[in-house]
Formats: structure tokens, sequence, C-alpha cells
């Protein structure tokens, strides 16, 4: 399937894994159930400037190298059209899975926040894919400050950034963002309709926008 059977401007979804969303262009580096075309996910070589609406993406962007992070995000924003936007979710917040920790609060898997909780955020638990563990495992940490500042290298000024806890996960340990081609700031309720749509990948704890 090329990208002659999608309409325009595309919606992409990065990193699909098994998850298949309707009306997107489902991206991943191995062929899925879900997928719709194989590439590699660091970069948007494929779609012409301006061609793409939105890229959607959950539990992915830590699957990139350190190196790759920043650049990624640049080519969105160019495969951006001047109304696109990008919504990147799942992505595991450092900061707050070392105060999980230290603090030795309930676990989301266990009883206690401990070393193992902490591996499968800081790490990806890639034991449990052993067919494609190099891909499973997260190779690169993230916090608020960090992502924000890669965003800003990408030429997103005014990208929103938020916190929520995953599903019936106690803890807020995973960090997401909504960034505008044309650099209009993103307000709160737009935030809660976007995390409210996409509530069935992630459940529906509140998102806790970030200064």
């Amino acid at each position: 399937m090329g990208l002659e059977s999608f309409p325009k401007p595309y919606r992409v979804h990065l990193g699909c894994g098994e998850m298949k969303l309707p009306g997107f262009v489902n991206i991943d580096a191995r062929q899925t159930k879900a997928t719709d075309l194989v590439h590699d996910c660091g970069n948007l070589a494929i779609f012409p400037s301006e061609s793409v609406g939105f890229v959607f993406s959950h539990a992915f962007f830590e699957h990139l190298y350190l190196a790759q992070r920043v650049p990624l995000l640049a080519d969105i924003r160019r495969a951006l059209h001047p109304e696109g936007y990008v919504y990147f979710c799942g992505i595991p917040d450092f900061e707050m899975v070392a105060r999980c920790y230290l603090e030795k609060t309930r676990g989301n898997t266990r009883p206690i926040f401990d070393l193992f909780e902490a591996y499968r955020y800081t790490h990806g638990e890639p034991e449990h894919k052993p067919a494609w563990w190099l891909e499973q495992l997260h190779k690169s940490l993230f916090d608020q400050h960090d992502l924000r500042s890669q965003l800003r290298e990408a030429g997103f000024t005014s990208p929103s950034i938020f916190r929520y806890a995953f599903r019936q996960e106690p803890n807020p340990v995973n960090l997401g963002f909504v960034a505008r081609k044309n650099d209009e700031p993103v307000g709160d309720d737009f935030l809660k309709q976007m995390a409210e749509m996409y509530s069935p990948i992630y459940g529906k704890n509140p998102i806790i926008p970030l200064p």
C-alpha cells in the first residue's frame, strides 16, 4: 500500500506497533497487523513538505537514539502543512520515575515503586520482546525541560507539555506534548480535548499541563 491510497493532508501514526488508527497512515519499522507502510520511523522523508496535517505517536519517541530525536522533530515540522500539528504521548518522565523510586511510592505493577518499576520506564523491559529486543529498548531519557529544549531546537517555539498516569497506574510518570507548525500556543482546553480523543489508548486519567 502506497501513499496514493490515503487522502491529503496525511494523518500519520508513527511507531504504530500492533495498534491501527483508522484514517491514519500507520507506520512502523516492521510489518505488523496494523502497519500500512514499513518505514524508518526516525524520519518522514516519504512525505513531501507541507503535506501532513497531523502526526500522532504513543510510546515511541523513547525508542529512538539520542541523536535521532531533534532531527525527527525537525522533519515532522517540515512535513506539516502550515496549520498542522504533532501530538506525542507515552514518553517516560525520568524526573517522576526518580521521585517515585526515591519516595518508595506505590508501584505501578508492584506494591512499591522499586528498581524494577524504574527499569520498566527507563529501559522498557526489552526482555519481554526477545525477537526485537533492541527495538524495544528505551535508548534515551526525558524530562519536561529536556523535551521542551528538543522541541524548540527543532523549530517548535510554543509547545505544550503535559504529564499523566497511564490507564490504571497510580503514578503520573508519562509525558506528552502538542506543538503546532504555526507555533500558535495550545490551550488547556485543546489538550483536554486531545486527551479525551485518544483516551482509549492510555486511559482517562487527568492530564497535568506543565509550565
